[in-house]
Order: structure tokens, then sequence, then C-alpha cells
């Protein structure tokens, strides 16, 4: 469920800040919920100044190629994955997440908890005690948040820090209300019965929305994803050396597929130039040349 609206509302909602302690990447190490513990499923949070893109992959993921060729187990494993997108905001030890983006269903919740400090460890408490969190800040550095509109809906959202980036890009129709992605699939109920026939072309689409963490310029190669909900994308760009033009005056990266354009609204410039650094791209003013010397030449992939 978008908290948040598209448009001049939203733009607003960027101008409030989290404190500085709370931004940079963090490592989930542990929860604790319904008198169980999780050291395993692979979580991680990134916040800038008030943007934030979140992934949480469980362990023991079996492999697999596409969508159009999952099988029940494949499906269902996918379900069981997390991640979401929005804006933080924190009133003394409150803080609540808002979702502009999920990639499970709405489920009348909303993603609150307290937080506190156990040594260098940022420890979470859910309401009513209802599960216990600890994430360790892996790293800092300097922060951006840009966003994508399509039908005055979310589309695609980008976080970064440092060397590290959080993408979400919604290919769905709005999903229904439900308690979990894992309910929505009529595969579900397949589950101990059908192993090897691939689920159905709604099932598949429940799933098509990508989250995608990794490095800008520090891996293997540029934009290297590491982890992702489509986990056929890990070890490769996120980004293609399409062309994108920074339109300073408009706060916009403006981005051009084939015959499509796609603008992206940058939400908090910060210091774009020292997350930037490979080869340059075009500008639509000298000011932005001034601010992003060294921005990317980028495109999305599958868009």
């Amino acid at each position: 469920m978008s908290i948040y609206r598209t448009g001049n509302r939203a733009k607003a909602m960027f101008q409030e800040t989290v404190p500085d302690q709370l931004v940079g990447l963090w490592r989930r190490l542990s929860i604790e919920e319904n008198a169980q513990r999780d050291t395993t499923t692979q979580v991680f949070w990134l916040q800038t100044t008030s943007g934030f893109g979140d992934i949480r992959i469980p362990a023991g993921r079996p492999a697999m190629n596409t969508l159009a060729e999952l099988t029940v187990p494949q499906a269902i494993a996918l379900a069981r994955q997390g991640g979401f997108a929005g804006i933080t905001r924190l009133a003394g030890d409150r803080c609540e997440w808002h979702h502009a983006m999920d990639y499970q269903p709405f489920n009348g919740k909303a993603d609150v908890g307290t937080l506190h400090w156990e040594g260098d460890i940022l420890v979470e408490i859910g309401p009513d005690g209802a599960y216990r969190e600890e994430w360790q800040r892996v790293a800092t550095g300097p922060t951006a948040t840009m966003t994508l509109t399509e039908n005055a809906a979310w589309k695609g959202w980008l976080v970064l820090c440092g060397d590290r980036f959080i993408y979400m890009c919604e290919h769905r129709t709005l999903l229904p209300s439900a308690d979990s992605l894992t309910a929505l699939l009529s595969a579900a109920s397949d589950e101990s019965e059908n192993t090897t026939a691939t689920v159905s072309h709604k099932d598949q689409q429940y799933l098509n929305c990508e989250i995608s963490f990794g490095r800008v310029n520090q891996g293997g190669k540029p934009w290297e994803i590491e982890l992702s909900t489509l986990p056929w994308k890990e070890g490769n760009s996120l980004w293609n050396p399409d062309k994108m033009t920074v339109d300073y005056s408009n706060e916009q990266i403006v981005q051009t597929i084939g015959a499509e354009t796609f603008l992206w609204t940058v939400q908090e410039w910060g210091e774009l130039e020292q997350i930037f650094n490979s080869r340059a791209i075009d500008h639509a003013d000298s000011r932005a040349t001034e601010i992003c010397p060294k921005l990317i030449s980028v495109g999305m992939q599958n868009y």
C-alpha cells in the first residue's frame, strides 16, 4: 500500500530528515519473534536522510532461472521474501517506516517500532514487544534518493549510500490485501502435490517485483547486483549504458530507452558526484555539470 502519494506533497515529505546516527547501510543480525530466533535470513536496510530501502531473502532459497519457468516450490520460496521502500520518520525513540512500495501485500499493519542502542548495536522492538531485531551498521557515506512514477503511482525507488544501493521496481498492478504474498498464490495449495509443473501466469505476475541490493563501482562490474528478489539477476549489472540526462533545473534524471522516456525525480541530491563516479553523461544545464560532473551513463534492464 502506498502511504505517500506522488506529486508535490510527496516531494515535501523528503524535507524531514532522520538523525545522522540512523543514516547508512544496516545488516540485521537477528530477529526474535513468536518464541523463535532467526539469524539466517539476509536482511539489509539502507537509510538515507529521509528515504529508505529494505530487502529480505530467507536462507535456503532454491536456484531458478525466470518467472516463466517457476515451479511450485520456487514460487513459494519467492513469495516468502520481503522488502519495501519509502520514507522514515523518527519521533523520540519511536520509528515508523512509511511504505511507498512493498514486496508483500498490505496487511493493515503499520511498520513501527521503538529503537535503542546496546553498545554499537541498534535494537528495534515491535509494538507490545511483538518482536526484537538487532541491527549493525556496515557502511556509511553520501546518500541520495531517486523515485520513478507511472500513472500517478510509484514505479521505481533507488536509494544510495556510499558505494551501496537498494533498488526497487514494481511491475505488478496493485496487489489485493492479504496476510502475505504466499496467501495470494494459487500454487500454495499445490505445494505438497505438484513440484515440477510451472505455476500460473497470475502467480508469476504476483511475484514480478524486483528489489536488488549491490555495489555501484566496487563490485566485479559497475552496478553489480549481489542480492535480488529475482535471483537470476544476481551477478549482473543493474544498469545498461543507455543514455540518461541530468536535468538539474527540474531535479530529474531523464532516461531514454528506445522510444520511451522515463523521468526519475531526485528527491535527495546529497553528494551525487561522490556516488556516481564513472563516465559522464549529458546534462541539461551547466549547474548540473557542477553538481554531478561524473554521473554515470546508465539505463534500466528489462524496463
